[in-house]
């Protein structure tokens, strides 16, 4: 993941959270990589959007469940996407062709932050009557 986040930094982009998901990664006992491991690289049958979308939303639900189920036994859980800035060099490590999704770090946690500000779901959502 340092690798990765140098590679992108370099080329002058940022690596937003990168560094310091590299850094936890570092430090957690555990790190689970979700792969998709009906979408390969080569040989797509169906175009990507079409044939991805229902897997990565389960793929997300299942991550979902999986960090409450943590939670409940007490971990501490990182849901890192930044995990995709090493993704050409985390596929190459394992020699996998599936796609690589996300990651989750699991540990018992050292500090419990406060929550950060989120957008109230009122002002990100509509609601009509059916026509």
């Amino acid at each position: 993941m340092e690798e990765g986040a140098a590679f992108v930094e370099a080329r002058g982009d940022s690596s937003g959270s990168g560094r310091s998901a590299a850094r936890i990664v570092a430090q957690a006992p555990v790190t689970i990589l979700v792969f998709n491991p009906e979408y390969h690289h080569e040989g797509v049958i169906f175009d990507h959007v079409t044939y991805n979308a229902p897997d990565i939303q389960s793929i997300g639900s299942m991550v979902q469940t999986m960090l409450l189920a943590a939670e409940d036994l007490g971990l501490g859980t990182l849901w890192i996407c930044d995990i995709l800035y090493a993704y050409p060099l985390i596929r190459e490590w394992l020699k996998r062709d599936e796609e690589m999704v996300t990651a989750v770090s699991l540990g018992y946690a050292d500090i419990s932050p406060d929550a950060r500000p989120r957008t109230p779901w009122q002002e990100i959502t509509e609601c009509r009557d059916a026509e």
